[in-house]
């Protein structure tokens, strides 16, 4: 075991070594005439120039320490000479050496010209005419440029070959991808975009800060969304809409994902530096997506293979990591991330905090308050690669491998023995994921493209108890392994209208095994079921581009019920009256894995949960049917939005709920039905962005053989608002915003008979509520540059900064005298964290 955590700590320091001495890819590109305008105004200056000289010309961005500084940088990273011609005048000219080049895009297989098309060079980013040409300045002193665009395959070509005495034919393949058009940008903030289909994209390059984080946590991000919250304070179990976690599917690069966090739930598991976007999908999900009943997280690696070197290194008062994008060849280059607790080397306040939240209430916790268990030994880590290569125009083939794991080991012993007779034993718990996925996507024609993704991932939890004062050790093992194989087709027939058709084929097997040494007892269980599903997708997008239909079909067969579900699913968006778009959705969807808590002190109570799959005997295949119909109004940087929904979700069991009551230990399959609302108001200013978002919902249980048949959901939360802002100014970016929401239910002992034959006598179940949850965070990032290729970023952020007493669950137990306890578990306390990136 410590082999692997030394090979572990060798690849970081591989990492930070070899940043060291790295030379940076450029930084975020803006226009010239941007930068020249904030120039103008920051040192009371003039610019001279034409501007249609340098209307498509782009420019690294970055810091100015004064006019000379500007001028001296933008000269050498641009294609033109600055002369001053007075006191705060500069001339702007071509640089001697500056060709004019004229391009002619077309495709290779019609050798079409391609119209409108997005095209960029190194410094400039242009747009074909209808006849396919383009208009581009280059440097004589290039030994070869690059050619590519947004739905453009990029291609490298020497500049000898080229000629300035007349139009450059280039054949140039375009990227045949399903419709996916934005309609609502900056939908909370910079870099969160809404789709025409529904669904809402972060794309983490363009993302600023939020109201209590410094790096850009995905998962934790997800939160700031309408519909979107974690009751617990914790990514492992985000509810969308009111659903379990279990019920969501999350995908990395098309990999289905069993564990998605660190500190067992209270950070993600995924680097934030190897995600380049996530969607999230809360209804309407495409036919070529299944599981999921609740809704959908998918995340995705960046798809551009480099062209330079660049890196990055981070280190905040959780953890260290470190990232890489490596160009092997101009067709072919990988990422690697890797990220690493540092507790080992410091416990920061606020790895305390966090360790105080993830363990409280659970045997470690108990054991070393006793005196029975050393301080525990706890750490995480998290490796991934991504690798692109292009072999040809039309092929993309992408390898994806990951691996994390939380790992905690502490000792116990039996104080009231004297020496020799005292024990000492080893109980740990662990939770780990290794995946990997393989695709190849090929344009065959302009026209139609296909897909195939093959996949392998095997998530594994156990946990070892060592009873010292029985002389009894536990062991408790939960594994999932899961391949899959998926392959679709995408037929483009007009410019505007897509068919997508696809197959897709899943083996799951989950194995369940507890073991106890005094006295002896082994029980395993090993179950596997198949399924194979089938789809077809329909998407149009009007020439206006202010109608968006997708209308699809999926059917899944299980075979260990031998039984096909048909799933419906729909999206339909529609701009009118300029500033007006109403959106429909709508799906059905089925499920054949979920969680299942067989006892509250299941793998030392830090994690009861264990996956299961489905069984024609015992556990029913979830299945859930939603829709919703939404308005929006955008008009002047103001952005209104109101979606009302209805969600049924069948087949939950009840010890799938985490019930702490008198439905513990009972066995019941039940539904749930949610109806609410999603309401978001964001208006932007200048430099500052706020929005206020507000969620209702109506959520309850029916189990027909509990009694009562209906009642509160624990994830009943009635009404949720979120209200925040970020302010940029020059290098500083500040966030500050709040976070309110009713409290969770929970079922309190009945008043006047509270213990009824050695048991808890409780009263209506979830019929009380913990008391309101409020939360106030605010962050702050200042980025600087150290060099022209290298830049910095600090922060700090707080969480919870009124350090206000929030409880997120609460339950009853009874002591040795029959007395009710009330045990409450707490939310973080005020939280500070820094962090500090470099990037090369």
């Amino acid at each position: 075991m410590q082999l692997k955590h030394t090979y572990t700590y060798l690849l970081i320091f591989l990492f930070l070594h070899s940043f060291l001495g790295v030379i940076a890819q450029e930084g975020n590109k803006l226009p010239l005439a941007e930068v020249l305008a904030n120039v103008e105004k920051d040192f009371n200056c003039a610019f001279s120039y034409n501007s249609i000289t340098i209307e498509d010309h782009f420019v690294s961005e970055s810091k100015y320490t004064s006019l000379e500084d500007a001028v001296t940088q933008l000269q050498a990273i641009s294609l033109f000479d600055f002369t001053p011609v007075s006191a705060g005048n500069i001339a702007i000219s071509l640089k001697d050496g500056v060709d004019y080049y004229c391009f002619e895009v077309k495709e290779p297989t019609t050798k079409t010209p391609l119209a409108d098309e997005a095209l960029t060079t190194e410094f400039q980013r242009l747009r074909t005419g209808t006849n396919g040409q383009a208009f581009a300045y280059l440097p004589q002193n290039s030994a070869n440029i690059t050619l590519g665009g947004t739905s453009i395959e990029a291609r490298e070509m020497q500049l000898t070959d080229l000629t300035t005495a007349s139009c450059n034919v280039i054949m140039l393949s375009t990227r045949v991808e399903q419709l996916r058009p934005v309609f609502l940008t900056q939908y909370i903030t910079q870099g969160i975009d809404k789709e025409a289909d529904g669904s809402i994209a972060i794309h983490t390059d363009d993302f600023i800060v939020l109201p209590g984080l410094i790096d850009k946590d995905v998962l934790f991000t997800l939160q700031a969304l309408p519909g979107i919250q974690s009751v617990n304070e914790n990514i492992s179990y985000l509810n969308i809409r009111g659903g379990t976690n279990d019920q969501n599917l999350m995908r990395w690069d098309g990999i289905k994902m069993y564990q998605n966090g660190h500190f067992f739930g209270l950070i993600s598991a995924f680097n934030p530096s190897l995600t380049h976007r996530v969607n999230v999908i809360r209804n309407g999900t495409r036919a070529s997506l299944g599981d999921g009943v609740s809704g959908t997280i998918e995340l995705f690696t960046n798809d551009e293979v480099a062209r330079s070197f660049s890196s990055e290194v981070g280190v905040n008062m959780l953890s260290a990591d470190a990232f890489m994008d490596i160009p092997l060849a101009k067709n072919l280059s990988t990422q690697v991330a890797g990220r690493k607790s540092l507790n080992t080397i410091w416990s920061s306040p606020t790895y305390n905090a966090y360790f105080d939240s993830a363990f409280q209430n659970t045997e470690i916790s108990q054991s070393f308050e006793s005196g029975q268990t050393e301080e525990p030994d706890f750490s995480f880590y998290d490796l991934g690669m991504r690798t692109l290569w292009k072999p040809t125009d039309r092929d993309h083939i992408r390898f994806n491998l990951i691996a994390y794991e939380n790992r905690l080991n502490f000792s116990e012993t039996t104080p009231t023995m004297p020496l020799p007779d005292s024990r000492i034993l080893n109980s740990g718990l662990q939770q780990h994921t290794l995946a990997a996925g393989a695709t190849h996507q090929r344009t065959w024609t302009e026209t139609f493209q296909t897909k195939l993704l093959a996949t392998a991932s095997s998530y594994k939890l156990n946990a070892t108890n060592a009873d010292v004062a029985n002389d009894q050790r536990l062991d408790q093992e939960n594994t999932v392994e899961e391949t899959s194989v998926f392959l679709e087709a995408t037929y483009i027939p007009f410019q505007q209208t897509s068919l997508t058709v696809g197959y897709e084929f899943v083996e799951t097997g989950i194995t369940d095994l507890q073991q106890i040494d005094n006295p002896l007892f082994f029980r395993e269980e090993k179950n596997v079921m198949r399924r194979n599903s089938g789809f077809a997708v329909l998407e149009y997008l009007s020439q206006d581009k202010n109608t968006n239909i997708n209308i699809g079909v999926r059917a899944n067969h299980y075979n260990k019920f031998n039984t096909t579900f048909v799933e419906p699913r729909l999206s339909l968006s529609h701009r009118f009256l300029d500033h007006f778009t109403i959106e429909l959705l709508g799906e059905l969807k089925s499920q054949n894995t979920s969680q299942v808590i067989d006892l509250q002190k299941d793998f030392l109570g830090v994690e009861n949960r264990r996956w299961q799959l489905s069984d024609p005997n015992r556990i029913p295949l979830l299945q859930s049917q939603q829709s919703s119909i939404g308005l929006s109004f955008h008009k002047n940087r103001l952005l209104i939005n109101i979606e009302p929904y209805l969600k049924k979700v069948d087949g939950i069991t009840a010890q799938s709920q985490g019930f702490q009551n008198q439905f513990e230990n009972l066995s019941d399959i039940g539904s749930y039905t949610v109806k609410g609302v999603d309401m978001l108001l964001n208006k932007k200013f200048n430099a500052v962005t706020t929005w206020l978002s507000y969620s209702y919902a109506d959520n309850r249980y029916r189990f027909d053989q509990l009694q009562p048949t209906v009642f509160h959901n624990n994830l009943d939360i009635t009404h949720t608002l979120n209200a925040g802002g970020n302010y940029k100014w020059k290098q500083f970016d500040v966030a500050l915003g709040l976070n309110w929401h009713t409290g969770k239910p929970y079922t309190a002992p009945d008043r006047t008979n509270p213990v009824t034959d050695g048991s808890i006598n409780y009263a209506f179940p979830n019929a009380e509520r913990i008391k309101d949850y409020v939360r106030v965070d605010t962050s702050v990032l200042y980025s600087f540059q150290i060099s022209k290729q290298v830049r910095a970023l600090a922060g700090i952020s707080f969480w919870n900064l009124l350090d206000r007493e929030n409880h997120v669950r609460s339950y009853f137990t009874l002591d040795d005298d029959q007395n009710v306890n009330r045990i409450n578990d707490r939310a973080l306390p005020f939280t500070s964290n820094a962090a500090f990136r470099i990037f090369f």
